[in-house]
């Protein structure tokens, strides 16, 4: 995961070097909603970030994300010694790519694809995270605000959740492979960052 979060870093700031250079714009936000089709109490939430350039057939970008349960806490069952973990509890981190195509002055669709990582923080054989690296893809649909804000409603699959049993003292942790699909309502506020620098 250092390794993960190491490339994230280093590609964000490239990034940003580069949307100096060359007027490109970003977004920074934060998404909310839940996983599909199953009951979830806790909800989902992410933050992001994006870098993306405007062509003429429309915007191509970057998209970073992580996140986790909206309401902290988990949903994990317990019974008999044996902890078995929701995987609709697993946090996410993400880089996809995107496409945005403009189908009206305000309206957008965005296909995406890319990486995702599941993963559980639990301290288990001697390991902090379990984790399951996946091909991440979804479609969004929003609608810009005045050229600063975005609201947009994106579905995207982000793969499974790690498949691990091992033990945590004398109790037996169990993670199941699921496939995690969240929906998030998501708002961001866009800047160049040549009005930074």
């Amino acid at each position: 995961l250092k390794s993960n979060f190491a490339l994230i870093i280093a590609v964000f700031l490239c990034s940003i070097h580069i949307g100096s250079a060359q007027n490109i714009f970003s977004e920074v936000g934060f998404g909310v909603g839940n996983v599909l089709g199953e009951e979830h109490p806790k909800g989902r939430a992410e933050l992001h970030l994006n870098v993306l350039k405007s062509y003429n057939f429309g915007e191509l970008g970057l998209d970073f994300s992580t996140g986790g349960n909206f309401i902290p806490g988990t949903t994990t069952g317990s019974e008999n010694n044996v902890e078995t973990l929701s995987p609709n509890d697993a946090k996410f981190y993400s880089i996809t790519a995107f496409y945005r195509l403009r189908i009206s002055k305000d309206i957008f669709l965005e296909p995406r694809a890319g990486y995702s990582s599941l993963y559980h923080s639990v301290l288990v054989d001697d390991k902090r995270t379990i984790n399951a690296s996946n091909v991440s893809y979804g479609l969004g649909v929003g609608t810009t605000i005045a050229n600063k804000f975005s609201v947009s409603l994106r579905y995207q699959h982000l793969g499974n959740t790690p498949e691990y049993t091992g033990t945590q003292d004398m109790t037996t942790i169990i993670s199941n492979a699921e496939p995690m699909d969240v929906v998030l309502l998501r708002v961001s506020y866009r800047f160049n960052w040549n009005t930074i620098f």
